[in-house]
């Protein structure tokens, strides 16, 4: 395994020790666990958050930056992407986590606010043309 590998598999690692060493979880979030070999491999998700809502949070560990365009592309598959190191503490790991999941919420509702615009638009053109 080379250094960025092992850092990698370590800020991994750290995700899951900083939410298995609380119990007082959002209300909203069930339970946190380290991704299957299948989903890390074929789903490209290192964390799975359960939601009380039924439905389970992809989660993408990186070390380094992440732009813009690369949270879309992960955001797009329904991934959260979250850049950790391993170096910080617990507690602001969850709370960067928060922040990413707080992050991939608001690009889905543009993304829906989006969708129901262009819906408007086309009934509107329809409407016009008849």
């Amino acid at each position: 395994m080379d250094y960025v590998s092992s850092l990698g598999f370590k800020a991994e690692r750290r995700f899951i020790e900083a939410w298995n060493e609380t119990s007082n979880y959002p209300p909203w979030i069930k339970s946190v666990r380290a991704a299957t070999d299948i989903e890390d491999f074929l789903e490209e998700t290192d964390a799975v958050i359960a939601t009380i809502y039924g439905r389970s949070l992809r989660i993408q560990i990186k070390l380094g930056h992440v732009g813009k365009r690369r949270k879309q592309i992960y955001f797009h598959k329904h991934i959260v992407i979250l850049q950790i190191k391993p170096e910080w503490p617990l507690h602001y790991i969850r709370e960067k986590t928060l922040e990413a999941i707080k992050e991939y919420r608001i690009y889905l509702q543009d993304l829906d606010y989006r969708v129901q615009r262009r819906k408007r638009e086309r009934q509107q053109g329809l409407s016009q043309t008849t």
